[in-house]
């Protein structure tokens, strides 16, 4: 007889997630303009975590169905979930598991259902700088809110009879442990550290249809209300079998932390500082003069995590092409193109590292003001009083001052502070090639030499951070960026550095167009 297993999960949020929709930027909504997910999604998620840890195709097929690339006869009697024990290669494999779509509960309980609308700029990949008229909006959900979804499956009797009631139990504990780690994430912009969640509760049912009314309930019953739901205790289900595939802390953070002593800016439109401005007579009137500069919310100023991965990437990618200068490959362009998308993801692969918001909190940052007394010959500057920097625009064409256009800025002074994670799956740092060309840019960006937001041509964007800080499961090692490194720190850098261009020498070499990671 056979068994349907129902499994019930509540998550919070624990960053920030996007859903997209159908047109570009915005949430996917129901007919009521309530964010949600899709089943789709949300099942697309949970299989590539199980490839993501290495879980054997065979099994992931047994219960999420599809089609098997390659042909692998071998037979799966040992492995858990082996009711398709001789799959051929491009045979399709019908799913045993049925995943609801997630709904969204936002924890404010406001009509906006926690929707924020955020500012982005696109970078060009070649340049590491803003393309032009190419900043956009889009919409997102704050952390905090709930995603309730269930995960049904069919409980099929095995060879000798018994239920096969354990293969569905360790599939739902890895997704829990995964959920629990950081590594299984949900929705998009995930390079940009969104999609966290935690298990909030989770709950089982068992229908075993053995009598009418447990086939009544289970029929004529809204899934959300059927009796007899048994809870779980989630911290326990969250413990990995083995501690260390899905440690929490299986991942390098780099942390680079300074100030902007001449300032930075970015051309994003500041109405605050607008607002603040004043016409010469002293009123309160609101002026009509554009004012632009970083974006802020009431607590701190930010550079969004798109411009600091454009800006990261742009780097790594140079680095690469200087190191691979002597190589005669036709498509070296194009390798080095992959190779970036491994570490920063594209449209078809997530990348292994999170870049955040650089972030000025305003505590201990404060907009750049000029003291400028204002004189009757001065007709424009008296139109409104302000100590914001303004500057002439130039006429690109002839070289001369564009009549009456004048550029407010608003350039922020202070101390800022930027966070990357990479995902590795070997703890030791020697492991992983990517720590050099990562640290390698930290460090120009920590010394100055790489400034950081626009109009970098005048001296704006300088940053200056003494050391970039290096730290993992149990580890931690410090980097000074503006002197010499003492020995420890020199000799680990340098063992980083041979390790990634012993790797990337192998993996040029490997590497064909169209192939992923080898």
């Amino acid at each position: 007889m056979n068994e349907k297993h129902i499994y019930y999960l509540k998550l919070t949020a624990k960053s920030a997630a996007y859903f997209g929709g159908r047109k570009s930027e915005e949430l996917l909504k129901n007919a009521s303009g309530k964010p949600f997910i899709t089943g789709n999604s949300i099942g697309g998620a949970l299989r590539a975590y199980l490839r993501q840890i290495g879980e054997s195709e065979h099994a992931i097929l047994n219960f999420m169905g599809g089609v098997l690339e390659h042909d692998k006869r071998e037979s799966t009697d040992n492995e858990p979930g082996h009711s398709h024990s001789d799959i051929r290669s491009g045979e399709f494999v019908e799913s045993r598991l049925y995943i609801s779509d997630g709904i969204i509960e936002s924890a404010s309980g406001t009509a906006s259902h926690g929707i924020v609308r955020k500012d982005g700029t696109a970078v060009d990949p070649g340049y590491g700088t803003a393309l032009n008229h190419h900043k956009y909006k889009f919409d997102y959900l704050e952390s905090g809110f709930t995603l309730s979804f269930r995960i049904e499956c069919d409980v099929e009797p095995l060879h000798n009879g018994l239920l096969d009631t354990d293969a569905i139990q360790s599939l739902i504990r890895k997704w829990v442990t995964g959920i629990h780690s950081g590594k299984l994430t949900f929705g998009g912009k995930k390079s940009t550290g969104f999609g966290q969640f935690e298990v909030l509760t989770l709950e089982r049912n068992i229908f075993k249809f053995d009598d009418l009314e447990s086939l009544d309930d289970f029929i004529f019953t809204h899934p959300e209300h059927h009796t007899g739901k048994e809870k779980l205790d989630a911290d326990e289900w969250a413990k990995p079998v083995d501690k260390t595939a899905n440690n929490i802390d299986n991942q390098i953070v780099f942390s680079l932390a300074g100030s902007f002593p001449y300032g930075v800016y970015q051309s994003f439109t500041d109405d605050t500082a607008r607002k603040d401005m004043k016409g010469s007579s002293g009123s309160n009137q609101q002026t009509t003069a554009k004012v632009t500069g970083l974006l802020h919310n009431s607590s701190e100023y930010f550079i969004p995590a798109t411009s600091m991965k454009g800006l990261l990437r742009n780097e790594v990618r140079l680095l690469l092409l200087r190191m691979l200068a002597d190589n005669q490959s036709a498509d070296i362009q194009m390798k080095v193109d992959n190779i970036c998308a491994e570490m920063f993801g594209s449209k078809e692969q997530t990348g292994k590292l999170i870049v955040e918001d650089m972030r000025l909190a305003k505590a201990n940052a404060f907009p750049v003001e000029i003291n400028r007394p204002l004189r009757k010959a001065q007709k424009v500057l008296e139109e409104v009083k302000s100590t914001l920097p303004i500057y002439n625009k130039i006429d690109r064409l002839t070289g001369g001052v564009l009549a009456a256009a004048l550029k407010h800025q608003n350039e922020i002074q202070g101390e800022a502070k930027w966070n990357i994670k990479l995902r590795t799956d070997t703890n030791p740092q020697e492991q992983t090639p990517y720590l050099f060309p990562i640290i390698y840019v930290l460090r120009k960006i920590g010394s100055g030499k790489i400034p950081v937001g626009g109009r970098t041509v005048i001296g704006l964007g300088q940053f200056m951070g003494d050391n970039t800080v290096v730290s993992g499961n149990g580890w931690s090692c410090e980097l000074n960026n503006t002197n010499a490194l003492d020995t420890d720190s020199l000799v680990w850098l340098e063992s980083s550095y041979n390790h990634f261009k012993t790797w990337l020498e192998c993996r040029i070499d490997l590497l064909r167009e169209g192939e992923g990671d080898l």
